[in-house]
């Protein structure tokens, strides 16, 4: 059950009433491997990968939502919301998108992009995660590290949205510097259109909160140093001065230190 804001006859004394609604189906698959590759007096290392993929459908929400479409972050001002739709995954984002004619994006005779209409964007849940978690015992020292990543899935920035509007982003230098931005792009009548589209424009166009925000779709996929810690186990020799079983632990743990691969402009995790 999800829990459903929805509007009430006024005879109710109320305008909206929050109900617990809505079938949505999940499947998946959680697997796991644990080994130890190398164990001694000296030195102990424990590996451990895994890996998740989940799957879900709206099967139904409500007979008091006509549409079929219930709205979990409204836009707004915004060319963009996140909402559930009967038959699709959870968590869709919908907004803005290029007009398009035989795959080709379709400008004005100045070139500039002409917008479609609202459509499903993407959805950011990844296709699947995979996480690799390593321990390694040197004595009383051990060191963790834990890579892990998540596959496919889709996000939304409408921070670059904006900087690109304002041409205060480096995409936006770059498209300036190269002499107009490189579209395949055609004329509402077919013609393709001839060079570079001018950047200005371009940006104009589709940044900003109330653009064309398919332009700022990207690619989920990251694979990151999640944590990396260094410990040191104190010996009795110093902790049974405090008690008789006392243990005294030293660390030192970092998080999201490195990206290895991030094809968005931001975390995906944001």
């Amino acid at each position: 059950n999800q829990r459903i804001e929805v509007a009430v006859p006024e005879g109710s004394g109320l305008s909206r009433a929050i109900i617990n609604a809505g079938d949505i189906q999940n499947s998946g698959i959680e697997a796991s491997l644990s080994l130890t590759p190398v164990t001694s007096k000296r030195f102990e290392w424990m590996t451990q990968v895994n890996f998740t993929r989940n799957k879900n459908e709206v099967i139904k929400l409500t007979p008091l939502l006509a549409s079929g479409v219930y709205t979990l972050t409204d836009g707004g001002v915004n060319n963009y919301d996140m909402v559930i739709r009967e038959g699709h995954t959870f968590g869709e984002i919908s907004g803005k998108g290029f007009k398009y004619l035989n795959g080709k994006i379709v400008v004005s005779a100045d070139g500039v992009p002409l917008a479609g209409a609202d459509t499903v964007l993407g959805n950011p849940a990844p296709d699947f995660t995979l996480g690799w978690n390593n321990t390694l015992k040197m004595g009383n020292f051990s060191i963790g590290i834990l890579i892990d990543g998540r596959f496919g899935g889709e996000v939304m920035s409408i921070t670059q949205a904006v900087l690109d509007r304002f041409g205060a982003s480096k995409e936006t230098a770059d498209a300036r510097d190269a002499g107009g931005v490189d579209v395949a792009a055609v004329l509402e009548d077919g013609t393709p259109f001839s060079g570079k589209l001018n950047a200005e424009k371009y940006y104009t166009a589709v940044g900003g909160r109330d653009g064309i925000t398919e332009a700022y779709v990207y690619d989920g996929t990251s694979i990151r140093l999640r944590e990396l810690s260094v410990g040191y186990n104190f010996p009795k020799s110093v902790t049974s001065s405090i008690g008789k079983n006392v243990g005294l632990r030293l660390s030192l743990v970092g998080r999201n230190l490195i990206y290895f691969v991030n094809k968005a402009p931001f975390d995906p995790d944001i």
